[in-house]
């Protein structure tokens, strides 16, 4: 975990463990983070660091300082923990997928 403090990822990032590419996603694509509370669009950014299936995304700042006016705790449902009723903040699973392109128009 020490080398995991060491490193400086931006806000809006999502670093992946250096074998997920093979689920289709590389640096710097653009993906979609959900969860059942809802989804955030980040840029994934690979890392030696992390493990297999293992995604990280730092807290960040203010949701209204961010640029999709939100941080990755749109990701948290708020579920409380076993511990003094606080919420599970630190661990949330997740799904990513490509982003959809923006400039790509919807087949019909």
């Amino acid at each position: 975990m020490a080398a995991l403090r060491a490193q400086h990822w931006r806000c809006g990032e999502v670093p992946l463990g250096p074998e997920e590419p093979g689920c289709g996603l590389a640096a710097g694509d653009r993906v979609l983070a959900r969860s059942p509370a809802g989804e955030l669009e980040l840029t994934a950014v690979l890392s030696e660091d992390l493990p297999r299936d293992v995604a990280f995304s730092p807290k960040g700042r203010w949701p209204k300082l961010e640029g999709g006016r939100a941080n990755v705790n749109a990701l948290n449902p708020g579920t409380a923990s076993d511990m003094g009723a606080s919420t599970t903040v630190h661990g949330v699973e997740i799904t990513l997928t490509r982003a959809p392109d923006p400039g790509r128009r919807p087949s019909h």
